[in-house]
């Protein structure tokens, strides 16, 4: 036994004030000399490794359980943003569709607004036109009536010449 056992392994006693019995066991390739217990007491720096192994199976049990909980959450998060991104985009794809329904009726309306402007230029022409050829006709009949009644006055000359006197003129009757 070396003196580098003696600290650890002679320091605990048992409930009776007995030292434990150690069984050394040698490697070679190891950090050195283990001391294994056979009475059931354990050195503090087993405890301590069993504390320290303890604890780093809970960690890593619980990083574990956090990086699943993270991963289903992400695949819960994922779904549920593809399912909105899908509605978004058919909302998207309708709203182009209603764009390009409402550029086609305005450029339809802007075509029928410059036909009726030329519309409206042709009907102009064809009524100063209709003015034109109206307007003579309407001379013309007003030309007829006035020759009629010059006519007429060159009667009523004509009788009183011949008459002498001025016959008196017939009441115009009211035509219903």
């Amino acid at each position: 036994m070396g003196p580098a056992h003696v600290p650890v392994c002679r320091l605990l006693k048992g409930a009776d004030g007995v030292s434990c019995s150690l069984i050394l066991n040698r490697q070679r390739r190891g950090s050195g000399d283990r001391c294994l217990h056979t009475c059931g007491h354990m050195p503090d720096l087993l405890l301590r490794r069993l504390a320290h192994l303890a604890l780093i199976c809970c960690i890593l049990v619980l990083t574990t359980l956090i990086g699943w909980g993270s991963f289903a959450y992400m695949a819960w998060s994922v779904r549920h943003l593809s399912a909105e991104l899908d509605e978004l985009t058919a909302d998207r794809n309708q709203l182009v569709a209603e764009r390009d329904e409402a550029r086609s009726n305005f450029d339809q309306i802007s075509r029928s607004f410059g036909d009726l402007k030329q519309l409206e230029a042709k009907l102009e022409a064809a009524r100063a036109e209709h003015d034109r050829a109206v307007e003579p006709s309407e001379r013309k009949s007003e030309l007829a009536a006035a020759k009629g009644e010059v006519r007429a006055l060159i009667e009523r000359i004509k009788e009183v010449s011949q008459t002498g006197s001025i016959p008196r003129p017939e009441p115009k009757r009211n035509s219903r």
